[in-house]
């Protein structure tokens, strides 16, 4: 009897430790998700402020106000030309905070394949520059309190010109 107990108590011991690692694992790669960006100070705006944790923008509802026709009225009526990318796609990917400002910006190019793509500085400056012109973002919420959301906008290239946001 004493051999059974000692062999439950190793079995339950090795259950709790696997059951701890396994979720420590799962807590790393969750927290971890695909697309965080990380704080460069090289390119991004050392005032901006964050809370900590940035969650997805559909988990907190971050959006722009009037949402991506919003976003469509503000950027396609204004003349951006971008020299160095003809047709393709770029998705900028960012940070809304908890007070609705913007920054963290990166960009993936594509062509219209989705082959990536490499674009001047210059152009680079320009997206960002009409990301930046957004001036109506709204905070996202959870459990009653404005959050940090991540949040991305993709853009159709055409002939070097915004053509569509989605």
């Amino acid at each position: 009897m004493k051999k059974l107990n000692k062999t439950v108590n190793i079995i339950v011991l090795s259950s709790f430790i696997v059951s701890v690692v396994l979720s420590i694992l799962l807590y790393i790669g969750l927290s971890n998700e695909i697309g965080d960006i990380t704080y460069d100070a090289s390119i991004d705006n050392k005032n901006f402020v964050t809370q900590g944790h940035i969650y997805q923008y559909y988990q907190s509802g971050a959006k722009y106000k009037n949402e991506r026709a919003g976003i469509r009225d503000e950027i396609l009526n204004k003349k951006n030309v971008l020299k160095s990318f003809k047709n393709g796609y770029i998705t900028a990917r960012f940070v809304i905070n908890s007070q609705g400002q913007t920054d963290r910006y990166r960009l993936q190019v594509v062509s219209l394949n989705y082959e990536e793509k490499k674009i001047s500085q210059q152009d680079k400056n320009e997206i960002i520059k009409q990301i930046k012109s957004l001036k109506y973002w709204i905070p996202g919420v959870i459990e009653n309190q404005k959050v940090d959301s991540y949040s991305q906008i993709n853009f159709k290239i055409q002939d070097g010109k915004i053509v569509d946001i989605f």
